[in-house]
This record gives C-alpha cells, structure tokens and sequence, in this order.
C-alpha cells in the first residue's frame, strides 16, 4: 500500500476539494471574460493546466489500479481526472470557438 489508510482519506479529501475550487474558478473566469474578450490567455492556459492535471491524475490512478492498491488510492485519482477532463475539455473546445468568432467580428 503506498499509503496510510488515514493519509488516503486526507489526500482524497485535499485532492477533490482543490479540483472542484479549481473547476469554479475557470468557470467564473469563463463566464466573465470570454463574452468581454478578456484575459484569452489567462482562461485557456487554466483550462489547458486543468486537463494536464487530469491527465496527471489519470496516470496515477491507472498505475494504482494496477499495482493493485487499495480502492482509496486509486478511486479518487480516477474521479478526478474523469471530472477534470469530461467537464473542462468539452469548455475548452466552446471557448476557444467564442474567443475565435469574437475575433473575427471585431
């Protein structure tokens, strides 16, 4: 195991309550910005760093998983790398196409 059962739960706690203020903040930043066309690189350099830890997050948890450790360790890596990508790529896509179409009506 590579953790103390009490570390696991401390660490899924930390790591869920940090992806889901993370997710918040780039949706706030998404619903102020974009439509004003501010701070572009601000918005898809947060939503890009958030699919990278998803990704990260992913890669951890399928190693856990097969390393067979325990389902404290590997399940809140795979949810929150599934909530990280299934929520912020899809925005990202739309985001950047309304960024793109503000430009080209300027």
């Amino acid at each position: 195991m590579w953790f103390d059962a009490q570390i696991v739960v401390y660490l899924g706690v930390i790591l869920g309550i940090s992806a889901g203020g993370c997710g918040s903040i780039f949706g706030v930043m998404a619903s102020r910005f974009v439509r004003k066309r501010l701070h572009k690189k601000a918005v898809l350099t947060f939503a890009t760093g958030l699919i990278f830890l998803g990704v990260a997050s992913a890669c951890i948890g399928i190693i856990a998983l097969s390393t067979q450790q325990p389902y404290g360790v590997w399940y809140p890596c795979l949810v929150t790398e599934t909530l990280l990508i299934a929520v912020v790529s899809p925005n990202y896509v739309i985001i950047k196409n309304i960024y793109s179409k503000l430009e080209l009506n300027v």
